[in-house]
């Protein structure tokens, strides 16, 4: 039912397997999972943590908590889940993006692209990753490079407003008005 999109049916059946069994990972991380789809953060976190009491080795369920952390403002928290998965699973490419977007939220821009740059690392076609860097980049004034970022995010892909609404910004900080 999750695989379909049908959110009801899939929390229904993840419901029953903890009327048997309260705490039973795969169920409370897949209730996380729904809650996260149906923009219900604060439950998605819970059931996370309740995953995590679990099984606290899985990298995965870290970063699904770190999400939901971070679409509640809690970007120390956050960071503290993503950190809680890389240290499991270094090489986790979208911990190390998150990590950088919840860094970069702090005021933390440096920290934030040293997390992009080890996400990319980690994955060099991470059209996400590129665009994070460019935004932090132009946050310390440096256009040009966030400019690069932009554009390689927009090779990868296209379709990534975002990526075209910031590289207008940092040709306009370049100076490039006819082009922004």
């Amino acid at each position: 039912a999750y695989g379909r999109g049908e959110w009801r049916e899939a929390e229904a059946v993840c419901l029953g397997v903890l009327d048997s069994q309260a705490d039973h990972f795969d169920a409370l991380n897949l209730l996380g999972l729904i809650a996260v789809q149906t923009r219900r953060f604060g439950d998605a976190e819970g059931f996370f943590a309740r995953a995590l009491a679990a099984n606290p080795a899985d990298a995965a369920a870290h970063y699904n908590r770190g999400c939901a952390l971070q679409m509640l403002g809690r970007m120390e928290d956050a960071l503290a889940s993503f950190d809680c998965a890389l240290a499991i699973n270094p090489g986790h490419a979208s911990a190390c993006n998150n990590r950088g977007s919840a860094l970069r939220e702090l005021g933390r821009v440096d920290e934030a692209i040293e997390s992009y740059d080890r996400a990319l690392h980690a994955k060099p076609d991470y059209a996400d990753a590129h665009y994070n860097r460019g935004c932090a980049l132009h946050l310390l004034g440096r256009s040009e490079e966030a400019l690069a970022c932009f554009d390689r995010a927009l090779d990868l892909r296209p379709n990534l407003a975002a990526a075209w609404y910031n590289r207008g910004n940092a040709l306009f900080g370049l100076r490039r008005d006819r082009e922004a």
